[in-house]
């Protein structure tokens, strides 16, 4: 009997957003700006300091897998501590999302961004200044040790499988598409399309931001978020971790999203280098394939019945399913066999395609159609098992004979 899947408590809502009046009536908060040094020296919050994050980048870049110390180290020469309680501003969401995410990333235990910025505060009548204020080097102190940050190998073993069933793990999210893909009926966006770690989802996340700078209200965004899957009936796990999967820190959408996410109560690692990082670094990809693409890749003898396809096809479909009619050449790999545990996907390749090199060649999934969920097990799997290249027909056995193409049985 399987063991169940671990219970984990609900995600807690925090007050990441901090509206302008109740900061101002607020005592023991460090306010850090985050705007230009022009914008800063013409009027920002009483008893604020000013934040160079391009300085901050430079000592301590992005891509460095000992970013957080250094973090720590070049705060601590600021004049900020982990345990001191902050409330970043700027002009819009992106700069304070991207302070959020690197002061977390350090360490910094109590970190809040004003809703609205600077613009919400002057919007409020609330008073300004042009004094300068001075902080003294201190230790940083240990920190809070949260991991703000992944590294792209580290996400393949520790992802999920499908989200709703349960398991833990991390749960993967896409943030290089814009658009939402669930309102035009699941339909893969162009970068997702074209290739994507195994088991993502595309998410957009500055999709029903509000206007000037704000969050969502935690709880109706955590709400709706809670409703996001790959397919009706099928969605995200909010108790289980997410690890955001972008174009790398240059861009908004992994501190937008991670903040997001933060505030929504959930736990959020952005991936170190983004998608780039991961195809560099080897780690392996799902194409999305349509019928035609795949009729092509077929030879004449592989469509007559007359041995293999000359790449492998799986078919994830039940065995009785397969028996009344199947792609050419496929072969079945049924529930049964792929929960047999790991090797499961090397071994029915190598039955049948004992000549085939895993980290050079393609593999070719598919199962019945669009709302089949089981291609995303496998594709964890398949990429588990040391395959690279992973040929995803999404929408399954049903699209091939929807297009007329040969069935063989």
């Amino acid at each position: 009997m399987a063991a169940a899947p671990p219970v984990r408590p609900a995600p807690t809502l925090q007050t990441v957003a901090i509206k302008p009046a109740t900061l101002d009536a607020a005592k023991g908060y460090l306010r850090l700006d985050v705007r230009t040094a022009k914008e800063f020296a013409a009027g920002h919050l009483p008893g604020a300091v000013r934040l160079d994050l391009g300085a901050l980048a430079q000592r301590c870049p992005e891509n460095d897998p000992a970013e957080a110390s250094c973090l720590r180290s070049a705060l601590g020469a600021f004049g900020l501590g982990g345990d001191l309680p902050l409330v970043v501003y700027g002009a819009d969401l992106e700069f304070p999302a991207r302070a959020f995410l690197r002061l977390e990333n350090a360490g910094c235990r109590t970190v809040h961004v004003l809703d609205g910025g600077w613009g919400a505060w002057l919007a409020a009548g609330l008073p300004t200044t042009q004094r300068e204020r001075k902080l003294t080097p201190r230790p940083f102190g240990a920190g809070a040790g949260r991991l703000a940050m992944i590294e792209p190998s580290a996400v393949l073993s520790g992802l999920a499988g499908d989200p709703g069933k349960g398991g833990g793990g991390l749960q993967l999210l896409d943030l290089r598409d814009e658009g939402d893909w669930s309102a035009v009926g699941y339909a893969p966006p162009p970068a997702f399309r074209a290739g994507h770690a195994p088991a993502s989802l595309p998410w957009d996340p500055r999709r029903g931001l509000p206007a000037g700078g704000r969050l969502p209200d935690p709880q109706a965004d955590r709400a709706a978020f809670g409703r996001f899957g790959p397919a009706a009936g099928s969605t995200v796990d909010p108790t289980a971790p997410f690890a955001l999967l972008g174009d790398g820190l240059s861009g908004s959408r992994q501190v937008i999203a991670y903040l997001r996410l933060r505030a929504m109560g959930l736990e959020a690692r952005v991936v170190r280098g983004g998608f780039a990082a991961w195809a560099a670094a080897g780690l392996p990809i799902v194409r999305i394939v349509e019928p035609a693409e795949v009729y092509a890749l077929l030879d004449s003898a592989a469509l007559a019945g007359n041995r293999e396809a000359s790449l492998p096809i799986l078919d994830l479909r039940d065995l009785a399913d397969y028996d009344q009619g199947h792609l050419p050449g496929a072969a079945p790999l049924p529930p049964a066999l792929l929960a047999k545990g790991p090797q499961a996907i090397e071994a029915a390749v190598v039955a049948r395609w004992p000549k085939h090199f895993l980290t050079r060649e393609p593999l070719l999934i598919l199962g019945y159609d669009r709302a089949c969920l089981r291609s995303r097990t496998a594709a964890i799997a398949a990429a588990r098992d040391g395959f690279r290249t992973i040929l995803w027909l999404r929408d399954g056995m049903a699209a091939w004979k929807a297009a007329g193409l040969p069935v063989a049985r």
